[in-house]
This record gives C-alpha cells, structure tokens and sequence, in this order.
C-alpha cells in the first residue's frame, strides 16, 4: 500500500476561529483501488474501485472543493450517528434519562460524535476495506440480519451487516459492523453540484449508516451504549468492496 499527503485547503477550527489546513491523504493498494480521506473530520472524498473488467471509478459522491465539503447543509461525507432513541427517553443505571432531541421535541434523539480523538480509516487497505460515503446509484443494496440472529460472522467478528451488488459493473460492497441504517438521500433536491459535474437530486445515492441498532438503550437484548466516564469508546467497521 502507498500512502501520499498533500494540501486540500483551510477552514477555521470550529473552537478557535483558526484557519487550520486541512490535508487530502490518498491510500492506494496493489489491486488498483484507492481512497482519499480528508483530516477535516475524516470525510471520505472518494473511493476509486476497479470492475470486473479492471475499470476503474469513483463510487461515493463528493465535491470537487473543501469549501463545497463543508458548507453544504446535506453531509454525503462521513458521519458517525447514534441513532434514534423513542421519545428522547433512556434509562441510565436504572434512573431515567432526558436526551436532547435536535428536532426540538420529543419524536427522538440522534447525535453525531464524529471523531474527537481521532478515526483510523482504510487501515487495511490492501484488504480491500475502506470507509465509505454516500454511494453512486446502481448498486443494488440489501440489508442484512436482525442483531438477535446474525449468524455470520467476518473479520474481527463483526456480523454481516448488509451488502450492495452492481450486476452491470460486477462490484460488490459488503458491510462488517455491528448494526446498520440506509439513508436514501431523499433530502437531495439537485441544488448540489459534485466532483462529476452532476447535480445531486433525490434518490441519486444511498449510505450505510453504521451505527448501534436505534433505540438501544431501553432494548435490553440489544448490545449495551452504556459508557462509564473515563472509558474509551471503541468500534470497528469494515467495508469490503470485490468483484
């Protein structure tokens, strides 16, 4: 695997007001797949996945400058959810909880933590995983089992969490993790213009939102989110594209 750097941009730190550069690093293996990852919040820029002619293409949607990446309302970069919690209540060692809910009421809470500490992303790249972004259309995608049954079992042991099949192209996207949503991108309206040259309109990609299963913490048979002051959160996801 070669890994280049090199300058994307700056962009003010959201804390300081700073103008911080912000660095596009490019992770290629030997299979002719690459992905560039930008520091600015470990967005995905693009994913370039060969077919199973060795044609090469980008498959996630991005833009073509830092400021489009930032400024747009829709994020199709990188996002870590929480998911969503029924009526904004939880149960925190038994006693009763109130969540923030961003909606202003009491439909449900979903959080966005990112990466504080820092993310390693397409650390095993010459596997062939990657973080992706919102996906091209054509991939057909299928989500997979229940957390009470998901009985396969891939790298790290993490369940199979949901695949993604282009029969024209021949590649295949499959999901490593431990629960799954699909973001259709119905919030899309064609304002967006990306690196294509494309407008970005309603149904023009999907994600894999990676995430705990929603409303985990008053599901007792679903894995604990619970997390003790001083404890470090840790999770694994592995996208594995093939062809």
């Amino acid at each position: 695997m070669t890994v280049t750097k090199e300058l994307f941009g700056q962009t003010p730190e959201p804390y300081t007001g700073v103008e911080t550069n912000v660095y596009r690093y490019t992770l290629t293996n030997s299979r002719g797949m690459s992905v560039q990852i930008l520091t600015h919040g470990g967005i995905v820029r693009s994913i370039n996945v060969p077919d199973r002619r060795g044609h090469v293409a980008d498959v996630v949607l991005g833009f073509p400058t830092l400021q489009d990446s930032v400024s747009t309302e829709v994020s199709l970069a990188s996002e870590t959810t929480s998911g969503r919690t029924s009526k904004s209540r939880a149960r925190l060692r038994r006693r009763p909880a109130t969540l923030v809910s961003p909606n202003g009421d009491q439909s449900g809470a979903a959080g966005s933590p990112g990466c504080p500490n820092g993310c390693t992303v397409g650390s095993r790249i010459d596997g062939n995983p990657a973080k992706p972004a919102a996906h091209r259309p054509g991939i057909r995608p299928q989500l997979g089992a229940e957390p009470a049954d998901a009985g396969h079992h891939g790298p790290d042991g993490l369940n199979l969490a949901a695949r993604a099949f282009d029969p024209v192209s021949g590649r295949q996207l499959t999901v490593w993790t431990e629960g799954v949503q699909l973001y259709t991108s119905n919030f899309l309206n064609g304002t967006l213009v990306g690196t294509s040259g494309h407008a970005y309109r309603q149904g023009a990609t999907y994600t894999f939102e990676t995430q705990h299963f929603p409303n985990s913490p008053n599901q007792p048979n679903f894995p604990s989110t619970e997390l003790d002051a001083g404890e470090t959160f840790n999770t694994s996801t592995v996208f594995q594209f093939s062809r």
